[in-house]
């Protein structure tokens, strides 16, 4: 099943079901992340690939279409601001394609429900 066009947000994100986490204690912080899930499993069927970035104050679930761009792998720190490289080809395929356009081609958008 394709997940990229069935998840429904929400936070603000075009990409990313978002949800405020402050101050929560474990068994919320648990069913919170199950309820992000949710929103992002049409059908029953989790997202294959997704990455989970939690905060003090926020929890993002941001499902994926594929975890390497090009010669970049993308995890989690690339949705939080963060792309790792390990060699000179990666960082010239950044310079090249652009932070944004990477992130757009690794992460699933998705419409939002009316």
């Amino acid at each position: 099943m394709d997940h990229c066009n069935q998840c429904l947000s929400y936070g603000m994100s075009d990409h990313a079901a978002l949800m405020h986490a402050c101050r929560t204690q474990p068994k919320q912080l648990i069913s919170m992340y199950k309820s992000l899930l949710q929103k992002c499993s049409p059908g029953g069927q989790p997202p294959e690939s997704y990455n989970l970035l939690l905060t003090r104050e926020h929890m993002v679930l941001v499902p994926r279409r594929k975890e390497n761009v090009g010669s970049v792998a993308i995890n989690a720190l690339g949705f939080a601001g963060t792309i790792l490289v390990n060699s000179k080809a990666g960082l010239e395929y950044i310079q090249d394609q652009g932070p944004i356009k990477i992130l757009e081609a690794a992460g699933c958008p998705w419409q939002k429900s009316a």
